[in-house]
This record gives C-alpha cells, structure tokens and sequence, in this order.
C-alpha cells in the first residue's frame, strides 16, 4: 500500500503539510472547547496511536526505541496531569 506512494515523494509532502496544518486547526478549535487539560493528553495519545499503526501498516517492525519514546511521552503526561499528592510533613 505504501510502496505506491514512494514515487511521488513531492506529493506526500504536501499531503503531510496540508494535514499538519488541519491538525493544528482543529486543535486551536478544539482549545476553544476543551481544557488544555483534556485536550493535550487525547493530542499526546493520538500522536502514539498514529507512530504505532504507520508502523503497521507500513510493515515495519516497531523498534524497542519507539516503544520507549511512547512510553516516555505517556508517563510524562501522567506526571503532568495526575494530581498531585499532598506533601509529607515531618
């Protein structure tokens, strides 16, 4: 599926700008909407959900790095949004 597109290599590119463009409209809109709070996370989780079905779908094998570059974005948006525990007094 993918090795179609190899040949038009200009092609993908504006492809990839047009739809980084309308990914960043709908997230200013949706910022119109929605909590910074809410919406950054669900960006964070599709970001990941995209590097892992391109993979699939291109048939490539996901790296050990990939996997941990995912599980890094993951555990930082739990630290910033989880709430916070109530500090320890001595």
């Amino acid at each position: 599926m993918i090795a179609g597109f190899a040949s038009r290599p200009l092609l993908l590119r504006m492809a990839a700008i047009g739809a980084y463009g309308a990914g960043f409209l709908f997230y200013a809109l949706a910022l119109r909407r929605v909590e910074l709070s809410v919406a950054y996370p669900l960006m964070v989780a599709v970001t990941i959900l995209e590097i892992l079905l391109f993979g699939f779908f291109a048939g490539e094998a996901v790296s050990l790095r990939t996997l941990a570059g995912a599980a890094l974005l993951l555990a930082s948006v739990l630290l910033l949004y989880l709430p916070a525990a109530a500090p320890v007094r001595p």
